[in-house]
């Protein structure tokens, strides 16, 4: 072998391995860019919907009649707007709740939602259980919250559709006392 063609193989190998490392740093930079892509896309995709946030509340002098204030910040107009209170709230009665709803509530709007709070209790009070420990918990548990001694508990969220698919909003929570009205409002974080 004479020394052009061992110049040769030494160029050739060289231009491999740098040829080599080039395609997988610009196999890197692809991947980079397909992750930064999609992220971007995705991103867009879920601010394009509707995001229904509770705002704050609007303590009324009673506290069956308070409000709260919801506000679309998503980029879509949610349609059929239902406030539903959970079965896990305190007591559970809230679920009987009347669902208070809405036509629309368009990007960037607030709106005001009757919370019709104790509608669901004072109907179970009227109506004769076959579950009479039910019933005598509850007329407890209401007695104990008009003398103080208990605070109430509703949680609740909203559901609304966009593009006839159902959606939630996150959930919430009240604390209620029978002097102060609602003491609170806050995001219900499950475990």
């Amino acid at each position: 072998m004479n020394a052009a063609q061992i110049i040769g193989f030494v160029l050739i190998s060289i231009g491999t391995i740098v040829s080599f490392v080039g395609s997988y740093q610009q196999s890197k930079q692809d991947n980079q860019f397909q992750n930064n892509l999609s992220n971007y896309v995705s991103k867009q995709e879920s601010t394009s919907i509707p995001v229904l946030k509770v705002i704050r509340v609007i303590n009324a002098s009673e506290i069956n009649s308070s409000k709260i204030v919801v506000k679309n910040v998503g980029k879509e107009s949610a349609n059929n707007v239902s406030l539903m209170f959970d079965e896990n709230s305190y007591p559970n009665a809230f679920s009987a709740n009347l669902i208070t709803q809405l036509r629309e509530i368009t990007p960037g709007e607030e709106v005001i939602i009757s919370l019709n709070l104790f509608s669901g209790i004072k109907m179970l009070e009227k109506l004769t259980n076959s579950e009479l420990n039910y019933k005598e918990q509850l007329l407890e548990d209401l007695k104990n919250f008009k003398n103080g001694d208990k605070a109430f508990i509703p949680k609740f969220h909203l559901e609304f559709f966009h593009n006839k698919e159902l959606m939630k909003s996150e959930q919430y929570f009240l604390l209620v006392e029978s002097k102060k009205g609602i003491i609170a409002l806050d995001k219900f974080i499950a475990d």
